[in-house]
């Protein structure tokens, strides 16, 4: 006969299949299909410019401060008649110098900091990629049906990777 009654509608080897072929796309297949759209929406470039612009945000303002030597302001309003007044200001001068010396060495610290943590941009980016791509149902339905349904996430993808880079997760993982 054509059609059997005793015979299912979809066979086992079918069923079987069918799974098989959305847990490939969810687990190995969409991840990096994410990945790839993510690259395609220049998301690396893009992130890395957000987290820097956000740790420069955290550095302290700098106020300006003239690098005016006192022994030159001493010499400019007295002449030749500063010399017994240096003299006698040298302990506070060096007190000065040491003062400017650290306020130099903590600005070369905070620009080092800076720089490691620049550095570490890219892991955090990594990070708002790998989150998105542990939602695997609508990464697997964008990866089995070859991108032709589209899920909310993939619509919004750039949204929905800075929500992701700026989650405790990926914040904490990387120092933030």
């Amino acid at each position: 006969m054509l059609f059997d009654q005793n015979t299912p509608l979809l066979g086992g080897g079918l069923a079987l299949s069918v799974i098989a072929y959305g847990l490939f796309s969810a687990f190995v297949s969409g991840p990096e299909i994410l990945a790839r759209e993510a690259k395609k929406a220049q998301w690396p470039a893009q992130c890395q410019r957000m987290v820097i612009a956000e740790l420069r945000s955290t550095q302290p303002t700098q106020s300006f401060q003239p690098n005016l030597d006192y022994r030159d302001v001493m010499r400019g309003v007295f002449g030749r008649d500063a010399g017994p007044l240096l003299r006698m200001m040298e302990p506070l001068g060096q007190l000065a110098d040491q003062a400017q010396a650290h306020r130099r060495k903590a600005q070369q610290m905070n620009e080092e900091r800076l720089r490691q943590k620049a550095q570490a941009a890219g892991s955090r980016c990594g990070c708002a990629v790998a989150m998105l791509s542990e939602k695997r149902v609508p990464v697997g339905l964008y990866a089995a049906s070859g991108r032709f349904i589209q899920p909310a996430m993939f619509k919004n993808l750039t949204s929905e990777l800075k929500s992701a880079l700026h989650s405790p997760r990926c914040q904490i993982t990387f120092g933030q």
